[in-house]
């Protein structure tokens, strides 16, 4: 399913094999479940399969987040695979530090495309961006002559 996509799923997963974990857990509960297998070694089969996938964003994909949030969703509390992957930590997305000026700047537009105001796209983003992590770029390969 693609990140900028609604998930269909609930939190609350149906439990089809009873004996896989991942059906009796939801994504909310995983990072709670990480820390307590690295605390408690016995528990580490269990989480054998875990994985993290870490991705660099661009200001595109987060003016899609924001204007589904904005516009298209009709549960307040609905989150986008993306939002729930990165809340459930198993994708962590990396973005560069202009990425927040460069957003800020779009406000109003991605306010107006989404038929909203300029500070509920403000209070959206807040909310967005304490889920992701800022960098800031090296210079890779340029020389000067």
């Amino acid at each position: 399913m693609p990140f900028d996509q609604p998930s269909k799923e609930s939190t609350s997963t149906k439990i089809q094999n009873p004996h896989r974990l991942a059906s009796l857990v939801t994504s909310d509960a995983l990072p709670m479940l990480w820390e307590l297998a690295s605390q408690v070694p016995a528990l580490a089969p269990f989480f054998k399969d875990y994985f993290q996938i870490r991705l660099v964003l661009d200001a595109n994909f987060v003016h899609r987040e924001l204007q589904w949030k904005l516009k298209s969703r009709r549960d307040p509390s609905a989150r986008s695979a993306m939002h729930e992957s990165m809340e459930a930590e198993v994708v962590v997305f990396f973005a560069p530090d202009c990425l927040e000026s460069e957003i800020e700047e779009h406000l109003e537009e991605i306010a107006r495309r989404s038929g909203t105001t300029t500070d509920a796209a403000r209070a959206e983003w807040q909310s967005f961006r304490r889920l992701l992590h800022f960098y800031t770029p090296r210079a890779l390969g340029v020389r000067r002559s």
